[in-house]
């Protein structure tokens, strides 16, 4: 459910003591702006509505602790849950700040004079979706070299997640950016450690039987220049993110290729003949109609990879007659709509099949 905009929430957080108005103003002294600033500094790193930060925080007043959302609507119920626990506690919130910041830009704010000693990421958002959002994961290689900046050496962070995919992958991206894995479970609850605090939704994920996941990491040496860990990781998600796309709506692969391959983002389509997948015959003798039942297999294809034409950037198109380009042109017409994907047309010496036309395209979701 999408949180709807509090207009009072922003004037409340100035208002406010310990949250950090300009997170930026305070970059490289962050240990000054605590009461007592000598003490260790720890983060969290998408706090949410401030249940774990403000239980945490009150609980070890002989530790300075930072917690970071990037909305205000959200960093509110922050402010006022850690209102709350330190008014139940008879003691002043002078050991915790908040502040508004968007995490993928967090160096804009903090650098290697504002040293953490842990970092915490409870539940963020697994980025699914799209292969190509898994970038703006808080976990992914890129999001980690960011906080080797100011974490510590031999610094932590403590990882706990309910996303399977997202817990999988994150085994492979600390170690990636130089971070040894020293503790790793799948089932936390099931033989719960005296340190963890259950945030809202770790027991929501729990009551639902979602086991959450969880990790810790202990910063060490970068394996590698930090553009070649981002390169590798790139080749490595991509490798993994290739996946062979059939449907029975459209001509089975007859040879060692697939009706089309979805790499990331992209799917790219094999050359389409005019083959009726019902019959296994031409669907016509004419430019025309076989012009409409290639670029119909190609729908069919798209629609099986979780696409459609609209989302084709690219088509290559080749004819037996360059004289038939007028024809084809027509029918094509009827499955694009602007902005056109870009084209090229050529005349072949021969198609498969004694073909007409044969059309292959790319596609991005």
């Amino acid at each position: 459910m999408r949180m709807r905009f509090k207009p009072y929430a922003r004037p409340e957080l100035n208002a406010c003591p310990f949250s950090a108005s300009d997170p930026i103003a305070h970059k490289g002294s962050w240990h000054h702006s605590f009461a007592r600033p000598a003490q260790p500094m720890y983060m969290e790193l998408g706090c949410g509505k401030g249940g774990f930060l403000s239980r945490l925080a009150v609980a070890h007043p002989d530790i300075n602790y930072v917690g970071i959302d990037i909305t205000d609507k959200v960093l509110i119920l922050a402010k006022r849950n850690i209102d709350r626990q330190y008014e139940a506690a008879g003691r002043t919130p002078d050991n915790v700040k908040i502040m508004s910041l968007d995490i993928e830009r967090i160096y804009n704010a903090f650098d290697r004079r504002d040293t953490v000693q842990r970092i915490y990421i409870n539940f963020c958002n697994p980025w699914n979706k799209k292969a190509g959002h898994k970038k703006h994961r808080l976990t992914h290689p890129k999001q980690l070299l960011l906080y080797r900046d100011f974490l510590a050496d031999g610094g932590e962070v403590y990882f706990k997640t309910d996303d399977d995919d997202l817990f999988a992958d994150s085994l492979r991206y600390f170690p990636m950016a130089g971070f040894e894995i020293v503790w790793k479970t799948f089932d936390l609850h099931q033989d719960e450690p005296d340190w963890n605090i259950r945030t809202e939704h770790e027991q929501m994920f729990t009551e639902m039987g979602i086991p959450t996941k969880a990790l810790i990491a202990v910063k060490r040496e970068l394996p590698a220049a930090p553009a070649e860990i981002i390169a590798n990781c790139k080749k490595e998600e991509t490798r993994m993110n290739k996946q062979a796309i059939h449907t029975p709506n459209a001509p089975a692969a007859i040879g060692p290729y697939s009706q089309a391959v979805k790499a990331g983002d992209t799917i790219y389509v094999s050359g389409q003949i005019p083959i009726d997948p019902a019959t296994g015959e031409f669907a016509g003798s004419d430019i025309v109609t076989q012009t409409r039942q290639s670029l119909t297999n190609i729908s069919n294809i798209l629609k099986a990879a979780g696409a459609g034409m609209e989302n084709v950037v690219k088509v290559t198109v080749l004819l037996n007659d360059i004289a038939d380009f007028g024809a084809m042109n027509e029918v094509y017409g009827q499955f694009f709509a602007e902005p056109y994907p870009a084209r090229a047309a050529f005349q072949a010496a021969a198609l498969p099949k004694g073909a007409l036309v044969e059309i292959e395209c790319v596609a991005v979701v």
